[in-house]
């Protein structure tokens, strides 16, 4: 008996057969990746237990720092929508984390479609400049001509960037990219813009008293998504929190002191609060240090690390 499976790659049949055979799979030493891959497979295959069994384990909270390194292929799966469980984990950590999908190791990976919804859906979330970037690290990757060294890029490979990126370019606003890097990053690729739209740009980079009242840092613009914060705990000004369940007295608030490092997006890690850290996320870390915060949400003496399972982020738009 032959059994074609295009959609199984090598790896994932391997482990297929050897839960076939043995009737066990080692979750714990198996690539995260692969155990992705493998809850469809195991579905399209009708291996029910096998499905239950790799759907537990990729929801434990000691496997979802994996989850999100690989969270494009773990996106793209729990879109399927058969594995409840995992799609609401997924479904969480983009609510979250709404950069989870640029932060993970396999953006390349990510499809046309739902990169083209990020760029039109969420660019708020994020700096034009990583927007830039991104999409350029992403056409050179979904290329096959394109050089990964930029500097060696010929006309030809700029004019095909061009014709990748034309339908993304327009959400990316110009106006809150730096002149510095407007003029090392953007400039090179003048020929992919409309000529009137960058003659535009170029003079408004060009002539100080066009742009004296703007902010180059584009403020970043979540929504409020809590089950603990409402309306009525909100103040007029930014703060970060650390809240003690058992003992409140040790509860700490801290407000914004510099505001224009309030919160900010970083494409290595998740939302950012004040310069140099006084509350970072990455992955399943958190850091603090007081820098642009009135006081430090961790208790003297402590760690300024601490190892997180969920955390709450949201801010006040005034219109």
């Amino acid at each position: 008996m032959v059994l074609k499976k295009p959609n199984i790659s090598p790896e994932v049949f391997e482990a297929l057969l050897s839960y076939v055979y043995s009737g066990t799979i080692d979750l714990i030493n198996t690539d995260p990746r692969i155990l992705v891959e493998l809850l469809p497979a195991a579905d399209e295959l009708f291996l029910t237990e096998l499905c239950d069994h790799l759907e537990e384990h990729l929801i434990d909270y000691n496997v979802r720092s994996s989850i999100k390194q690989n969270f494009v292929l773990s996106h793209r799966i729990a879109k399927q929508n058969r594995f409840e469980k995992f799609s609401s984990l997924c479904e969480r950590i983009l609510a979250q984390n709404p950069g989870a999908l640029f932060n993970a190791k396999d953006f390349i990976d990510i499809e046309h479609d739902v990169l083209l919804s990020i760029y039109r859906d969420c660019n708020s979330q994020f700096r034009e400049i990583d927007l830039w970037n991104k999409l350029l690290e992403w056409s050179i990757a979904n290329s096959s001509s394109l050089p990964s060294d930029i500097s060696q890029w010929t006309t030809d490979d700029i004019s095909t960037f061009g014709t990748m990126a034309k339908p993304f370019i327009q959400y990316i606003n110009l106006i809150y990219i730096s002149p510095d890097d407007f003029f090392h990053k953007i400039r090179p690729f003048r020929k992919i813009f409309d000529v009137e739209y960058y003659i535009q740009i170029l003079e408004y980079h060009t002539f100080t008293q066009l742009r004296e009242n703007t902010l180059f840092n584009k403020p970043i613009q979540p929504n409020l998504d809590s089950k603990i914060i409402t309306d009525q705990h909100i103040t007029n000004e930014s703060f970060i929190f650390s809240l003690d369940q058992k003992l409140a007295d040790k509860s700490i608030v801290s407000k914004i002191i510099d505001e224009k490092y309030a919160i900010y997006q970083r494409i290595y890690a998740g939302p950012c609060f004040g310069n140099g850290g006084d509350l970072i996320i990455k992955e399943k870390a958190g850091f603090c240090k007081k820098k642009s915060y009135e006081k430090s949400i961790i208790q003297e003496g402590e760690s300024n690390e601490f190892l997180i399972d969920d955390y709450e982020i949201f801010q006040i738009i005034e219109h």
